[in-house]
């Protein structure tokens, strides 16, 4: 591929995908941040999607041998899991991160303490196994430890930058009913909250803050709403705004731009040494090449943008250029 800063040819894994240098000289190949399949967004894997509200997965009724009866209704969210940092006018900054898959120790301990006493080691077993089938996902009822990582990020010169990362939690409501001959019955609720190892990042950028009070600060061009990356395990729902047939995506530092999409949901696949460390931590990366699904997302509402359907093959490559 001809490298359009300095005419020189470089060697790229596709000719059609290259991260081109900010300014026009001098000429650096750094080789393609991204490269854009042809094929539909696989969705036989769960996205890690955001969403803000609670919702519910399903519910279903157990009958246990000692005639115990016990209700679960599974519960999904998000949950903040960020220090709350923001950094200001080009300083730098460190965000922690505390990160835990499994039960809290009192989850654990009821887990193991007063539901196992009613319905026994064999019938925690055949719960959770229920679990699965109904939310259709593999459950993680071990008891947490913790790990912590750090990730160092910097705010723009005149702006404010914060890094937002949540947590995919689920829940499950136990009622438990079981009668006794001449003794009262045995009634209980327990709640066990499931701590999973999926995430989402907010990179929240602004290049303008008020408070850094610039001299010259830079010209801002609104963007169109954000999109969301996911990438299995992660995801991150970052700004793009709509250029021609494309679309123009800030993706931590990066501007990439994708042409031929329009509005359509698209799949592609990055390298992983050009993924931010933020994701890399936790999306635990083994493979050389990550696979992402790009889906437009409507964050001041909390819903999808409405999405044309990708149901036939382009007829012309789908091109994306890191700018």
């Amino acid at each position: 591929m001809t490298c359009r800063g300095c005419g020189a040819v470089h060697a790229f894994a596709d000719d059609r995908l290259a991260r081109r240098p900010r300014t026009p000289n001098p000429c650096v190949s750094l080789g393609p941040l991204l490269m854009i399949l042809l094929t539909n967004p696989d969705r036989s894997t769960k996205m890690s999607y955001y969403f803000p509200d609670r919702r519910q997965l399903g519910t279903f009724t157990m009958i246990f041998p000692n005639k115990g009866l016990l209700k679960c209704n599974a519960f999904e969210r998000w949950e903040d899991i960020d220090n709350g940092l923001t950094v200001r006018c080009g300083s730098k900054g460190t965000l922690q991160l505390d990160l835990e898959v499994g039960l809290t120790e009192r989850h654990y301990a009821t887990l193991t303490g007063s539901v196992s006493s009613s319905i026994g080691v064999e019938g925690i077993a055949g719960l959770s196994s229920k679990v699965e089938e109904t939310i259709g996902s593999e459950v993680q009822w071990t008891m947490a430890s913790k790990t912590t990582h750090t990730v160092a990020f910097e705010a723009p010169k005149c702006g404010r930058n914060s890094q937002l990362v949540y947590q995919y939690i689920r829940e499950y409501e136990l009622s438990y009913y079981r009668s006794r001959w001449l003794r009262s019955p045995e009634i209980w609720d327990r709640v066990l909250k499931e701590m999973t190892n999926t995430y989402d990042v907010l990179p929240d950028i602004d290049d303008v803050d008020d408070l850094c009070e610039c001299d010259n600060p830079p010209q801002v061009v609104p963007y169109d709403g954000r999109l969301s990356v996911d990438l299995g395990r992660v995801s991150a729902r970052v700004p793009f705004r709509h250029v021609g047939d494309g679309i123009e995506i800030s993706f931590f530092g990066s501007t990439l731009l994708a042409t031929g999409v329009g509005r359509a949901e698209f799949s592609g696949t990055f390298r992983r040494d050009t993924l931010p460390e933020i994701l890399l931590i936790l999306g635990g990366f083994s493979e050389e090449e990550v696979q992402a699904t790009f889906t437009p997302y409507k964050e001041a509402l909390g819903l999808e943008l409405e999405v044309q359907a990708v149901s036939h093959n382009y007829t012309s490559p789908v091109n994306l250029l890191a700018l």
